[in-house]
Order: structure tokens, then sequence, then C-alpha cells
């Protein structure tokens, strides 16, 4: 069963990822329009798309207390170059491959841009 879920949020991730790919010229905009402006958090959420959303201040209080593991689905040359402190690599072509590597008893924190 935990498998399954995995995978199901494995195929929703890569999706979300793949329209982030598209709109990455509309994002770039949008990043440089609010570039320098404080980040705001946003509670946790899970809108039309059914992909669950985190803040960060939640993101950290989950690390922090080891409830949570950050999962960068980038290319692993983007991962080298930065990625978020701790963060594990699992290129996104090689997320369902490697599902079993991935803890069961946290909450995974998926990021792709």
């Amino acid at each position: 069963m935990a498998l399954a879920l995995a995978c199901a949020a494995a195929i929703m991730l890569n999706a979300a990822c793949k329209a982030v790919d598209q709109a990455g010229t509309q994002s770039a905009a949008a990043n440089t329009a609010t570039a320098g402006a404080a980040a705001t958090p946003h509670p946790t959420s899970t809108p039309g798309d059914s992909v669950r959303r985190i803040s960060v201040t939640d993101t950290q209080q989950a690390l922090e207390k080891g409830t949570a593991i950050v999962v960068d689905v980038r290319p692993k040359a983007q991962y080298d170059q930065s990625h978020i402190k701790g963060s594990v690599s699992f290129p996104r072509d090689e997320l369902t491959k490697r599902l079993s590597e991935l803890p069961k008893d946290k909450l995974l924190i998926f990021y792709c841009a």
C-alpha cells in the first residue's frame, strides 16, 4: 500500500515538474518581478492539482524534528550546482526505480525548482 501511494505521488510530482518546465519563461518572469521581495510562507494546502503544499516554516520544523526528508528531483547536474542543505538527490527520471530507497516513516518533501 505504501509503495502504491509513493508511486502515485511520484506520478503527480512528475506532472507538476513538467508543468514547471513548460512554464519556465513565465516562472522566470515572475521570479524577476518578485526578486528582492521577502518570501511569504503560505499554510499547508492542497490546491486543485491534489499536490499538498508545505510552507518553508513547516518544512524547517519537520526537518528539525527529524520527521521529514527533502527530495530534490531536478537533474543531478543542477543538484550538484546548488541544493537545499540536507536534501537528497533523486532525479525525477530515476524516481520510480528508486522509491524503495526513500524512508517510509518520514514526510517526503519533493521539490523541482
